[in-house]
Order: C-alpha cells, then sequence, then structure tokens
C-alpha cells in the first residue's frame, strides 16, 4: 500500500514521462522519503552573549562616626599630642622675672619667710600699691603682695657702699628732700632680709647711718620704675597635669 504522499509523488513523476499511455500499468518503486535537512539558524535571531562582568573588591565598611571625627582635625596631627604639648611659656622682662620668682618661693618655701620692717615714703607706698593691684589684675593671681616686691628690690640690691650711696643722695636730690617714712612689716625672704642688713651695715661704714630709708626708697623706686618699662606682668599659662 502506498501512502497518500507516495501516491502523490508517484502521480506527479509519471505525468512528466512522454509517450506514456494513460491505462497502462506501471510499477511505481517507493522511494524512501528523505529526511528533511535541519534549518540553518538566521543569524539575526543568534543571541548575543554579553561579558560577565569582574567581580568588585569589596570595601570593608566604615566605623560610624570617623567622618565626624577627622572632621576639623589637621593633617598629621595626633589629637594626644595637641593635648599633652604645653602652651608656649610667657616672656617676663628682667625685673618682671625677679619679682615672680618671690612669688613662686613666698609659695614653695613659705616657713622661711619672715616678717621684717620696712620704711618707705608715703607716696612709694602708693605707688607700690598701684602696681601689686595691676598684676593681680593682669595675672589673675590675687595672692600678689607688696612683700613681693621688696623682696625682689632687696635681693637685685648692689651690696656695693659707693653705688647705695649714690642712689640715696640721687634720690634727695631729685625730691628735693625725702618726707617722713612710713613703716610697715612684710614678709621676706631670708635672702632678703640678709641684704636689708647688709645695706643697713655698708651705709653705716659711709657715715650714713640714718640713711638706710633712703637707700631703700631709691631701690624701690628702681624696680618700680623699670617694671614700668617692662609693661603689664605677664599671665602664666596653665599647665596641663598630663
Amino acid at each position: 500500500m502506498l501512502s497518500n504522499a507516495d501516491e502523490v509523488a508517484a502521480s506527479s513523476f509519471l505525468g512528466q514521462g512522454a509517450g506514456t499511455q494513460s491505462g497502462a500499468s506501471v510499477e511505481v518503486q517507493a522511494v524512501p522519503a528523505t529526511p528533511a535537512a535541519p534549518t540553518a539558524p538566521s543569524p539575526l535571531a543568534e543571541p548575543k552573549f554579553e561579558p560577565e562582568p569582574e567581580p568588585a573588591t569589596a570595601t570593608p565598611p566604615k566605623k560610624r562616626g570617623a567622618a565626624r571625627e577627622g572632621a576639623g582635625r589637621k593633617v598629621g596631627t595626633s589629637p594626644s599630642k595637641r593635648s599633652t604639648q604645653a602652651p608656649p611659656a610667657p616672656e617676663y622682662g628682667r625685673v618682671q622675672r625677679e619679682v615672680w620668682k618671690s612669688f613662686i618661693n613666698s609659695r614653695v618655701h613659705s616657713r622661711t619667710w619672715d616678717s621684717h620692717g620696712v620704711n618707705l615714703i608715703p607716696d612709694l607706698w602708693r605707688l607700690l600699691k598701684s602696681r601689686v593691684q595691676a598684676d593681680r589684675k593682669a595675672t589673675g593671681r590675687s595672692e600678689l603682695t607688696l612683700g613681693h616686691y621688696l623682696d625682689a628690690a632687696l635681693r637685685t640690691a648692689p651690696l656695693d657702699q659707693d653705688k647705695l650711696v649714690k642712689m640715696a643722695d640721687g634720690l634727695q636730690v631729685e625730691l628735693e628732700g625725702l618726707p617722713k617714712g612710713k613703716k610697715s612689716t612684710l614678709s621676706l625672704s631670708p635672702e632678703a632680709i640678709s641684704n636689708f642688713g647688709e645695706i643697713l651695715e655698708l651705709l653705716d661704714a659711709a657715715d650714713y647711718n640714718r640713711k638706710g630709708k633712703d637707700a631703700i626708697c631709691a631701690l624701690v623706686l628702681q624696680l618700680l620704675r623699670d617694671l614700668k618699662d617692662e609693661g603689664p606682668m605677664p599671665k602664666p599659662p596653665a599647665k596641663p597635669l598630663m
């Protein structure tokens, strides 16, 4: 038996033969059907393959507050170094340094300081008190006293007879005579008290035994004038404990 497809193929093939009779019986050999060749895919339909992206390097997450912590900080400056860095030391004048030295000595070695009487003219007491009050405000140290300034004047006094006599006579000439003095008791260091006694001895040896007040007044006045030239007392910075 021939299938419908075979019959159609046979009749088509037979219809093309020349001189074939229509009533003749023709034996048709069945030709096996050739399988259809696979259709080649269209170039347009060919899928495009994108290259796989390389895996990105994972960035470690930043700690919270790191940006805020670094904001405002100068490059190369460690906070620990800033906290332990000592503030710059103030620049003291020569006489200012001596007054501050007396102040520190009285605080550290207060047991060695002793009371001693000092005789100055009234105007000099007034100038001295005014300077102490100004330095208290400038430095913030209310512990500054008159004794610290007398101590500095006596410690730095020239222990030379001629110089002391010249200073006493010079003040007498400048003020056209010194008025009566006013005594007060101040706390002084052992060095200042020792110098005080030596000054009186030097003047006594020069027959100036009654000129002790003049010489001490000249020394204190010179101290105040030098302090005025050096300006206000610098304020010492607060030093860190750590």
